[in-house]
């Protein structure tokens, strides 16, 4: 994925690269890192502030829904889609994150590959959304939110490595989620 991006940005006449030639290099791989971020923001301290969950939550399912209808890569507007970024700074950015890669590269990926067919890929997001819809009323117990974003994490990270172990360990997870969420709410 970091090759495309770096190849990408190779090709281009200017030292600029537009955020939509960036997410088109990424391809289906993209949702998995968006998905494992803001899933990790609202797991980490940063999701106690009051509707930070689910101001993400809402970005997080409309992502989701874009996995579900088909799209094979991020739907970025166009206002956003033109907007450059200096070359220097996202070479910089894919040499940070390559060792990063290589080691997630050595950890996972290329098992159960069925589990990261696009069906699967599209169930993923319906359970995703179906997590989503948990967080509003879970902010209501304190750091409640970083249980439905743990399954939405893993679906991030098996989506990101193509790893069918992965996606199998996210929706195990996501079902948790499902049932111990509500459990949390109705026992408080």
């Amino acid at each position: 994925m970091l090759d495309r991006l770096k190849a990408r940005m190779e090709e281009g006449d200017d030292e600029a690269v537009t955020i939509g030639d960036a997410v088109e290099a990424i391809g289906t791989r993209g949702f998995g890192p968006v998905f494992l971020a803001l899933a990790l923001l609202v797991a980490s301290p940063f999701g106690g502030i009051p509707t930070v969950p689910t101001i993400f939550a809402a970005m997080l399912a409309i992502l989701a829904g874009q996995m579900v209808i088909g799209r094979q890569s991020l739907y970025v507007p166009g206002i956003f889609a033109r907007r450059e970024v200096p070359g220097k700074r996202v070479a910089k950015g894919v040499d940070w994150l390559r060792p990063i890669a290589q080691r997630m590269d050595r950890w996972f990926g290329r098992r159960l590959v069925v589990m990261t067919s696009d069906p699967a890929r599209r169930l993923a997001g319906v359970v995703i959304m179906a997590l989503c819809v948990t967080v509003p009323p879970l902010e209501f117990v304190p750091f409640a939110s970083a249980i439905p974003m743990t399954g939405i994490a893993l679906f991030g990270l098996a989506i990101t490595a193509r790893d069918g172990l992965l996606m199998m360990l996210a929706f195990a997870a996501a079902a948790a989620a499902l049932i111990g969420g509500p459990w949390l709410l109705l026992s408080n």
